[in-house]
């Protein structure tokens, strides 16, 4: 259990981790912000650091900032530290595909696909219905009064052959009134 909480802080968990035998249960109360940023550590193996200094980038959203002339005038400075070994992300991210492919993520397997802003390539796109390999974790409690989905849709390749995590967006999601 030392090692649980100790992999929750090394994933940017800021939230206390109580070291319970019902840990994995959920018993421990982290913000949907920390669960995105546990998804995306796991499925990548890294966590995001500021560039400029040894705290975590917590909202990694901001690829860079223009003037009206188009220049770019800001580009954050991030460096990628490695938590969790290739093997284990890639053991996890199949876990969690299998979730969505054979679970309770079924409809987001059977309904999610590959799109793009091109006309003329969505028109081609459309034609061979492509799914794009979902991967995440669904959770309700209370009958049905709350739900929660976190996982990550994998982007392009950097050669367009394929799908990576590393390309991808992490999701988080939680509608719920208890």
């Amino acid at each position: 259990l030392r090692y649980v909480t100790a992999l929750g802080e090394a994933l940017n968990i800021k939230s206390r981790l109580e070291p319970v035998l019902s840990f994995p249960l959920g018993s421990n109360v982290i913000s949907l912000l920390e669960v995105a940023m546990t998804y995306q550590a796991i499925t990548t193996g890294y966590v995001t650091k500021n560039g400029t200094s040894d705290t975590f980038d917590e909202l990694a959203i901001i690829d860079r900032i223009e003037n009206a002339e188009g220049e770019t005038i800001f580009i954050p400075e991030r460096k990628n530290i490695r938590v969790v070994d290739a093997k284990t992300s890639l053991m996890v991210s199949d876990i969690l595909r299998n979730i969505v492919k054979f679970g309770t993520g079924r409809y987001a397997d059977t309904n999610v696909r590959l799109h793009s802003s091109d006309p003329e390539i969505e028109q081609g796109l459309q034609q061979f219905n492509l799914p794009v390999p979902v991967m995440g974790k669904t959770g309700t409690a209370n009958h049905f009064t709350n739900s929660a989905f976190a996982g990550v849709i994998p982007g392009l390749h950097e050669n367009q052959n394929g799908f990576s995590t590393e390309n991808g967006y992490t999701v988080a999601a939680y509608v719920g009134f208890d």
